[in-house]
This record gives C-alpha cells, structure tokens and sequence, in this order.
C-alpha cells in the first residue's frame, strides 16, 4: 500500500519537500498545459491534506475550497492572487482585533464568537475576577 506521499511521487513529477520543490518547473507547466498543471495542482494538495488527522483535514480542505473559488471567480491570475492576499489580509486582521479586544479585557463581540468555532468543541470563558458573566449567545452548546 502506497502512503499519500508516495502516491504523490507516482502520480506527479514534482515533490511537496521545500528542498525539492521547483518553482520554474510548476510556472513553466502553468503556462504550458494549464489544465495539466491545474491536475498537478489538486493531486499535490489532496496528498497533503491526505496525511493530516481528519479534524485538520475538515478545515483546511474548506479553507482550500474557499481559495478554488475566489481562484475561480477571478478574471486573470493577477486578479486571484489580489482576492487571495485579501482574504489573508481579512483573516490576520481579524485575529490582531480579537487579540487586541482579549488583551484590553472588553467583551469578545458575538461576530467572533460564532466565527469559525462551530466544530463541536467546548469553548471556556475566563472572566476576569470582579467582572459580570458575558451572556452566551442563542444556540451555542450550553455545558
């Protein structure tokens, strides 16, 4: 039985390892047999994800869903490498304020209790010492 690297090996001429990997080789297949490359492409990401522990692979095969689709609804690459760094930009941003609200101690906005955290997990509240108890918002698993 074949592990997904090795799958990956087989299947494409380009490797996942940094030491390995070959920019000019993936641009010059990019522009000379897009559909090819787009091929390349997936199989690399789909190994990868492959050896991730399945909770991992549930988020980052929808982060990677989410990156197909703004690459899809793009006019050129220019224009998707713009939505992309957006949406990275979007998301650092969005971290540096929810850091910077846990850090001046004020109430974590419901927008950032309902972002992301629906996994199934438990999430703790730590109130500070003096402070009332934040309200729960409607919905959210009450144990």
């Amino acid at each position: 039985m074949l592990y997904p690297l090795q799958r990956l090996k087989q299947a494409t001429l380009m490797t996942l390892d940094s030491n390995d990997f070959n920019f000019d080789q993936w641009m010059r297949l990019a522009r000379e047999d897009p559909v090819r490359f787009e091929r390349q492409r997936r199989i690399a990401i789909d190994a990868f994800l492959e050896t991730l522990p399945p909770s991992r692979q549930k988020v980052l095969r929808g982060l990677q869903w989410r990156i197909d689709m703004e690459i899809r609804r793009s006019r050129s690459p220019l224009g998707a490498c713009i939505r992309l760094y957006n949406l990275m930009l979007d998301a650092v941003w969005q971290q540096q304020s929810l850091w910077l609200v846990v850090l001046e101690g004020e109430e974590i906005p419901a927008s950032f209790r309902t972002t992301n955290f629906s996994m199934g997990h438990n999430v703790l509240s730590f109130e500070r010492p003096g402070s009332k108890p934040a309200e729960r918002p409607k919905g959210e698993n009450q144990s």
